[in-house]
């Protein structure tokens, strides 16, 4: 616990229950606030384990699969459930086990590239986006990006996998702290030549718009921001296949340009050159999301010391043990639960 030493008792406590829970990945973002990715399957036999919480793979292939796909080790009482019904039951299961009650978090279906916030729950609601889930937790579609203080959202998690995923703190005007993540993802990481957001009329990356649009909702001080990447892939286990330079420019435009897409298998390939199908490129995913957050930290003003990313996951990276869409055909297709928690969300539990 050397890297928690210097945290106050509460927070100490409260990381200490946290990975005595076996969960996954736990990590302190700021001085109220933690990451937690949890484990997909067990590390070793007999271990706990979260189950897969992808609702589509459920309801897709029926309940046999979702049995085998979903359902944690030894547990007969989810025998039954068809559909997504034992994603959900997972998370929920998920959540209590770290401490969460489930009306205290809102799922957030990165399904688009708004930046949503907690202040606005009730305009969500009355146009319709935010559902409360059977199990007691809300759902809301359409966020890559969240943000929200606790007295809004205690808890916002994610069904993630491989992508980058970056989580916040920081104060507002007032003094209250606000936590928030990123998804970073494919199609909302592009190469500097290929930006499509736009911050004062320049062309910025998803991470410079998404920083921006957030401090100055909250009107907050760049130097309160604490930043944490917990999980990117990497360039190694993000292989691709193309047949045209027009398939890469559509499916990973300006990477190439801006130096984090490799041909591996032609080292001497120039542009211009013939693009062969057989050829293998290393798309550097994890490269290009530290580029655009050391980019977006100077354009916000945000000192470099107040980001870490040393000890990172890259799911592809681990066995199974964590989901990864990279590695679906060898270990299924399966999400873990990705979370940011205002401390006083779990630290009410631990002192009970």
């Amino acid at each position: 616990m050397s890297e928690f030493s210097e945290q106050s008792t509460d927070k100490v406590r409260l990381l200490q229950h946290l990975e005595a829970a076996n969960l996954g990945v736990v990590r302190p973002v700021g001085d109220e606030s933690v990451a937690i990715i949890t484990r997909l399957s067990a590390k070793e036999e007999g271990q706990d384990y979260t189950g897969n919480i992808l609702r589509r793979t459920c309801q897709a292939v029926g309940n046999a699969a979702c049995q085998s796909a979903c359902v944690r080790r030894g547990s007969p009482e989810y025998e039954e459930n068809t559909d997504k019904l034992c994603a959900d039951r997972n998370l929920g299961d998920s959540l209590r086990t770290m401490g969460l009650q489930p009306k205290d978090v809102l799922m957030v279906a990165v399904t688009g590239d708004d930046v949503g916030f907690g202040d606005q729950l009730e305009q969500y609601q009355e146009t319709g986006k935010l559902k409360v889930n059977p199990e007691g937790f809300g759902e809301l579609p359409g966020f890559n990006a969240f943000f929200a203080r606790a007295s809004e959202v205690p808890a916002i998690g994610s069904r993630l996998a491989d992508c980058a995923h970056l989580e916040f703190e920081f104060k507002d005007k007032d003094g209250q702290t606000v936590i928030g993540f990123e998804h970073g993802t494919r199609p909302n990481m592009k190469g500097r030549d290929s930006y499509s957001f736009e911050v004062d009329g320049r062309s910025v990356s998803y991470t410079e718009y998404v920083l921006t649009t957030a401090l100055r909702h909250y009107e907050a001080d760049p130097e309160s921001v604490r930043i944490r990447l917990s999980s990117s892939i990497r360039a190694e286990n993000f292989v691709k296949h193309f047949d045209s330079q027009e398939a890469i420019e559509g499916h990973v435009p300006g990477w190439k340009s801006a130096g984090f897409l490799k041909n591996v298998s032609n080292p001497e390939w120039q542009p211009g050159d013939p693009v062969v199908k057989e050829d293998v490129w290393h798309a550097d995913a994890r490269g290009l999301i530290l580029h655009d957050i050391q980019e977006a930290m100077a354009a916000c003003g945000i000192p470099t010391e107040q980001f870490v990313c040393d000890d990172m996951l890259d799911p592809a990276d681990t066995n199974g043990e964590f989901s990864s869409y990279e590695n679906r055909h060898t270990y299924g297709d399966s999400r873990d639960l990705y979370m940011i928690a205002h401390q006083t969300a779990i630290s009410q539990t631990v002192k009970e």
